[in-house]
């Protein structure tokens, strides 16, 4: 018998899909030095305001930045970031059969003030958000998903995890959810997936 409580999702990757497959290929296999800055990122430590400020003016990334600050519009973010239609019906569907919706986004501040975050500006889809510059733990570490456990107080085991980098199922896997590594923007695939496992026609 179907456990299944609650989805959890992953924003960048999978609910927001990037323009093209280079840009995932930076953010999946990044530089030691880009590493570490989007790991201070994702803690919070950093802002992008702040990262900008280090950052050589040959670097692209300073560019990056600076319209990230100008624009403050995740649409706009990596070159222009689109909601994937079908994981958006997706995630109505399952909330509509009583499922439980999680975000769970590695991200990160704009400015110095910590106020406002990376996010995509409908949040109605989900019954909760775990954000990891908020919380200072990131995906994939065995604390990030002990924290979203906590908050959806569900137990692992009633949970399914979708993100689009195997690292980050990796650990969700460790601490007992079962995951979907939804691979290079395919989500029709994911979808089917997700149809095995709740018994329900989505597509």
């Amino acid at each position: 018998m179907n456990n299944i409580k609650v989805f959890m999702f992953d924003m960048g990757g999978v609910i927001m899909r990037y323009p093209n497959n280079d840009i995932v290929k930076n953010i999946q296999r990044p530089n030691e030095k880009l590493k570490k800055l989007m790991e201070d990122l994702d803690l919070g430590i950093e802002s992008i305001e702040s990262v900008e400020k280090i950052l050589e003016p040959t670097n692209p990334l300073k560019k990056l930045c600076n319209a990230s600050l100008r624009d403050r519009d995740i649409t706009k973010f990596h070159g222009g970031l689109v909601e994937d239609d079908n994981i958006i019906k997706c995630l109505r569907i399952l909330k509509d059969n009583g499922y439980k919706i999680a975000l769970l986004t590695n991200n990160f501040y704009y400015d110095d003030t910590k106020t406002d975050s990376v996010i995509m500006k409908d949040l109605s889809h989900f019954d909760y958000v775990v954000e990891s510059c908020k919380i200072g733990k990131r995906k994939p570490t065995k604390e990030f998903y002990e924290h979203a456990l906590n908050l959806v107080q569900s137990p692992p085991e009633e949970c399914v995890f979708v993100d689009d980098l195997k690292e980050n199922c990796d650990g969700a896997e460790v601490v007992g959810i079962k995951s979907i590594h939804l691979k290079d923007g395919d989500s029709i695939t994911t979808i089917k997936e997700i149809e095995l496992i709740t018994g329900l026609s989505i597509l």
